[in-house]
């Protein structure tokens, strides 16, 4: 479950993400402390006063999941840019990366190799 950097005022702690307020109220699915829409996955709005005292996710059916966006309700996006940071940062150690050159622009080498099994 995501962890906030510092704790939440007992207004912010009941702000989630839903795409309607029966929705939000019923599920709990994501915080969203700073009030803003921005913090929802999707087109999900952020609303106060939930009543909501932990996240539950959006489940472990992708399907219900917002596009783009993991079980959490975290941008993929942001997710693997964040990794290709790490990886840019030149830490060398332990990971392998799949390339046979010691280049080591990240943006030339593939997220996933696919490979045949016999």
């Amino acid at each position: 479950i995501p962890q906030s950097s510092s704790p939440l005022s007992g207004v912010q702690a009941g702000f989630f993400c839903g795409t309607s307020w029966s929705d939000t109220t019923s599920k709990c699915k994501k915080r969203c402390p700073s009030g803003e829409d921005t913090e929802c996955p999707g087109d999900e709005t952020c609303f106060a006063y939930t009543g909501c005292r932990e996240e539950k996710g959006y489940g472990n059916d992708p399907s219900q999941w917002v596009p783009g966006y993991n079980e959490w309700g975290e941008s993929m996006a942001e997710y693997v840019a964040s990794l290709m940071a790490e990886e840019g940062k030149g830490g060398g150690s332990g990971g392998g990366g799949g390339s046979n050159n010691n280049n080591n622009n990240a943006e030339e080498e593939p997220l996933c190799i696919q490979t045949k099994v016999t």
